[in-house]
C-alpha cells in the first residue's frame, strides 16, 4: 500500500479555477459529457471517453448544467509504474520525440 499527499495548487486563470498536482490522472467518462482545458488545449470528453493528463499539468473542467454525469478519476505517481511502463507513459508527453537507442 502507498499513501501520498495528493494535494494540489489552484490558480484562477481567464475567470476560471484551475489545478495542478505532481501525479498522473486517468479520467473515465462513464457517462456524460465534459469540457476539459489541459494547459489551454480544449477538449470534449463524452460517454466512453478516457483522458490521460500528466503530471504537473494546469487543468481545469466544466461539466454542462443540469445534466447528470458519472466518472472515475484515478491519480497516481508515476513511481508505481515499472520502468517499462513508466517510460511509455513519459514519453506521451515529451515535446520532441526520442530517437530509439
Amino acid at each position: 500500500m502507498y499513501l501520498y499527499n495528493a494535494k494540489s495548487d489552484e490558480e484562477v486563470l481567464e475567470g476560471r479555477k484551475f489545478h495542478i498536482h505532481k501525479e498522473f490522472e486517468i479520467y473515465y467518462m462513464i457517462k456524460g459529457e465534459a469540457e476539459f482545458i489541459l494547459e489551454g488545449n480544449k477538449f470534449i470528453v463524452v460517454s466512453d471517453s478516457l483522458l490521460l493528463i500528466p503530471s504537473n499539468c494546469f487543468h481545469q473542467w466544466e461539466y454542462p448544467s443540469g445534466k447528470i454525469h458519472s466518472r472515475i478519476s484515478i491519480h497516481f505517481l508515476p513511481e508505481l509504474l515499472n520502468k517499462p511502463e513508466r517510460d511509455f507513459f513519459l514519453n506521451k508527453f515529451e515535446s520532441t520525440p526520442k530517437s530509439p537507442d
